[in-house]
């Protein structure tokens, strides 16, 4: 079988480049400002004269930089196609994206989205490469074998473009629902720079591309091989749209949420996350988080906020409510969200939408807080018809309690609970429950309108609610069903 592909050669000297090599390459297999990687030749109707291969790494730099604007990532890496002897010819970056199907299956799996992205190039001379001629037309199925060709970027000139060949079996794969896209975990390791080769099957038809070989730190730090087929490469150029959507990617936003997330404590030992928040009329900083992080709940009990160890007042007791608390900051602290620009969701939020949870993991609490992108898949009402739970697929540990659930505009939904983390018989099922802000819109009403509580918000805290502190027992997935709840696996 002849390989329709090659090596190209990604260059730059930008620090956050060389930093990102550092990470993909901890051994020095190459000089510390290039990166090497596979690449294929694909007929595309638009533009015959293109090549493919993974983007992982630009997408990470276009992460670090702030920007996914193909000519802004241009200024700062030279990208070219490898030949004989280790001559080169530069390619034009054209397209770097991702599909949107393949997007929300990685984030399904807690994997980054960015191991999705195709970059396209232009090439000038195609008389010099080779195209693909054939395509397999129909899905892979679980168990089959597959057949993966790259060259080694490793090696030079001559020996560099040798073709490596090596079975694999499909592991596991996901199909959307129109039979066309597929995204196929392989059973076996591919080594740094392999990415971008293509993945055949037993006719010499070609499948996909194999993309950046990752590691999941939830399954003991093991490493994963990917790759999609030509369906989903094909989409993602017919899409032209060489920026990101911004519903997947607002730096801005993500920013806002991270800075007002600050970790709490009370007492020795006893930590979690909180969500400091601003009435910038009356320059005064509260700081909410989840009832059951505080070891005392009365009111008046101190909390200590942030590595600068600020100190707030619970301003009512919140012993019986639904997870939530509040504490009165004793000076003004900036960063917060501004209860007046309207950052406190007024709504339900719509059951599929895209979220974000931010919160501190347990131990780790001198470093930044961490984030995790998810939807939202059920609103629990209670016999009332009162909104008293948020689930979601996000993905939290430990210390995370009391941190904010944001949408995709920064504003706040809820604060996070607790999660359910289930596995049986090889299916894990993560659901995180997340206590509602819209049931306590008067009481951030009182706070800027009177600059203290009345007795409809103290009441508000105080109420203790039945089926509320029944979720937060829940542990197994098998208990699901009794609070009305069977998540789809």
């Amino acid at each position: 079988m002849e390989y329709n592909g090659g090596i190209i050669r990604i260059q730059s000297q930008h620090p956050k480049f060389l930093s990102l090599l550092q990470s993909l390459d901890s051994q020095g297999t190459y000089s510390n400002t290039i990166h090497q990687q596979n690449c294929t030749f694909i007929k595309f109707q638009e533009n015959p004269n293109l090549i493919i291969s993974t983007g992982y790494l630009i997408s990470k730099f276009g992460q670090a930089i702030n920007s996914y604007n193909i000519n802004i990532i241009k200024q700062h890496i030279k990208f070219s196609l490898i030949l004989q002897d280790d001559k080169e010819i530069n390619l034009n970056l054209i397209c770097l994206n991702f599909d949107d199907w393949i997007a929300e299956k990685l984030n399904n799996c807690y994997i980054e989205i960015e191991l999705g992205f195709i970059m396209y190039f232009e090439f000038p001379n195609i008389n010099i490469v080779q195209q693909i001629p054939k395509y397999c037309s129909s899905l892979l199925t679980q168990g089959q074998e597959v057949l993966t060709i790259n060259q080694s970027p490793f090696l030079k000139g001559n020996v560099m473009q040798k073709q490596y060949c090596r079975k694999a079996y499909v592991s596991q794969l996901f199909t959307n629902q129109n039979q066309s896209k597929q995204l196929i975990m392989l059973g076996i390791v591919s080594q740094v720079g392999q990415e971008g080769g293509g993945i055949f099957n037993s006719k010499g038809e070609y499948v996909g591309i194999l993309l950046q070989n990752i590691k999941i730190g939830r399954l003991n730090n093991r490493y994963f091989t990917f790759c999609v087929n030509w369906v989903v490469i094909n989409s993602i150029f017919n899409k032209n749209t060489p920026q990101l959507s911004p519903s997947y990617f607002n730096a801005e936003i993500i920013n806002q949420i991270l800075n007002v997330t600050k970790y709490i404590s009370q007492g020795a030992g006893q930590f979690g996350s909180g969500i400091l928040v601003n009435d910038l009329q009356n320059q005064q900083s509260y700081i909410l988080t989840a009832n059951h992080v505080l070891s005392d709940n009365l009111k008046g009990s101190k909390i200590l906020i942030g590595e600068e160890q600020y100190e707030a007042l619970i301003l009512e007791d919140t012993l019986n409510n639904m997870d939530f608390s509040i504490g009165k900051a004793k000076n003004y602290i900036s960063q917060g969200l501004n209860i007046e620009d309207d950052v406190i969701f007024s709504e339900v939020p719509v059951v599929g939408s895209i979220v974000y949870a931010v919160g501190y993991l347990y131990t780790l609490f001198q470093y930044k807080p961490c984030i995790s992108k998810g939807s939202v898949i059920k609103i629990i009402y209670d016999q009332f018809n009162q909104m008293i739970s948020i689930v979601t697929d996000c993905f939290i540990h430990n210390g995370y309690s009391g941190g904010g659930l944001y949408n995709q505009y920064g504003q706040l939904l809820g604060i996070i609970s607790f999660n359910i983390c289930h596995s049986i018989e090889g299916v894990i099922c993560d659901l995180s429950y997340i206590t509602p802000i819209f049931p306590f819109q008067t009481v951030f009403q009182d706070l800027v309108q009177q600059r203290n509580l009345t007795q409809t918000s103290k009441d508000k805290l105080k109420q203790e609610i039945k089926l509320a502190s029944e979720i937060r027992t829940l542990c197994t997935l098998r208990e699901l069903p009794q609070i009305g709840y069977i998540p789809k696996l």
